[in-house]
């Protein structure tokens, strides 16, 4: 059986979330940083910071030291708010560190699990608009772009909305939110924990093969 297309709006917004993800891959080694971790609770699950803190493999609320930091207090580091029931790896996080100024002032980043949260009806994993909604965290997350690649400088353009920037990283199921205790998080998806289903597999296959073919070609 013939496998679906994706329409070309969601395959082109899928591709540039992926080049983005691949480019925060090959940042260089940060400097010594400071990030305040802020757990939300999940709308769908209800995950918040008891799940965070139940799970060995999760970055945890609070201040999430980055190398040798003399005085963690004394640092104003980046801010990043997730969900209770998604786990990032420390690397997702590099984004958030290279670019860890906005405009004089801390940056506020939030994940793509966040963003996609607040776009959607609270309690529904899913609905109708989703194709719409792929477009248009596509373009949100798009305020970083210049940022990330080589050349760019790794500064951020000015503030041009009061949201917090959208963190360019996959995100995976924190076992603990839904009672398990498995020790190995489930499989990466790019922009939900919650997200599932066929649709959303065709979603995962387009985005993964983006991703390994640019990370591939700059190896």
């Amino acid at each position: 059986m013939r496998e679906p297309a994706l329409a070309l709006p969601q395959r082109a917004a899928i591709e540039r979330m992926a080049r983005r993800e691949a480019a925060a891959q090959l940042l260089p080694s940060p400097d010594a940083t400071v990030v305040t971790v802020d757990v939300r609770e999940c709308p769908t699950c209800g995950g918040g910071e008891e799940a965070v803190r139940a799970s060995p493999l999760a970055v945890q609320p609070g201040l999430a030291v980055f190398g040798d930091v003399p005085d963690p207090a004394s640092e104003e580091g980046p801010v990043v708010t997730v969900l209770g029931c998604e786990i990032l790896t420390p690397r997702a996080l590099l984004p958030a560190i290279v670019l860890r100024h906005h405009d004089g002032s801390p940056a506020v980043w939030r994940t793509r699990a966040v963003a996609w949260a607040q776009s959607a009806n609270p309690g529904v994993d899913r609905h109708s608009d989703v194709e719409q909604l792929i477009v248009e965290l596509a373009d949100e997350e798009a305020e970083s772009d210049a940022s990330l690649v080589p050349g760019g400088g790794h500064r951020l353009p000015p503030r041009t909305s009061p949201r917090a920037l959208v963190l360019p990283a996959s995100t995976r199921l924190n076992p603990a939110a839904v009672g398990l205790r498995e020790s190995v998080p489930p499989a990466a998806r790019f922009l939900s924990p919650h997200l599932d289903g066929p649709q959303a597999q065709l979603y995962e296959k387009a985005y993964r093969g983006s991703l390994l073919r640019t990370v591939a070609a700059h190896l």
